[in-house]
């Protein structure tokens, strides 16, 4: 069965006898299945090397997470924050990269990426911190 008819099938089903679309329906499923089943066979599925089969874990994770446990949501979660971590620390290499060789930390990176208002939060901190708080 073609592409074509098949969509025409499908397009008939709302227009059939509540009794009836089921089972028509149930045969377009096994015609789509049994062309999928074709295509494979010539062409079986392959990822370039290095590439990933999962594209967008943060998005997965997100309409996984109502379907799991708790305790399968706090492991989501915490594979979520090592991942940002992990981002964060390549982002840092990059900062460091482009930096010639300057002695910056990690916080003079974190620094740069907090607004005016945050930087002085952070200085106000920083200095009750080292001063001791009075």
């Amino acid at each position: 069965m073609s592409s074509r008819e098949l969509e025409m099938l499908k397009t008939v089903a709302p227009f059939l006898h509540p009794g009836l679309r089921p089972a028509l329906l149930l045969l377009c499923s096994f015609w789509e299945l049994q062309s999928q089943y074709r295509q494979l066979q010539h062409t079986p599925p392959s990822l370039p090397p290095g590439a990933s089969p999962i594209l967008d874990c943060e998005h997965l994770f997100e309409a996984l997470s109502p379907l799991c446990s708790r305790r399968e949501r706090e492991m989501m979660q915490q594979f979520q924050s090592m991942q940002e971590a992990f981002r964060m620390f390549q982002m840092y290499q990059t900062f460091a990269a482009a930096q010639n060789g300057e002695n910056d930390t990690p916080m003079d990176f974190f620094m740069q990426m907090l607004t005016p208002e945050q930087k002085e939060t952070m200085e106000m901190m920083k200095a009750m911190m080292e001063g001791g708080i009075s």
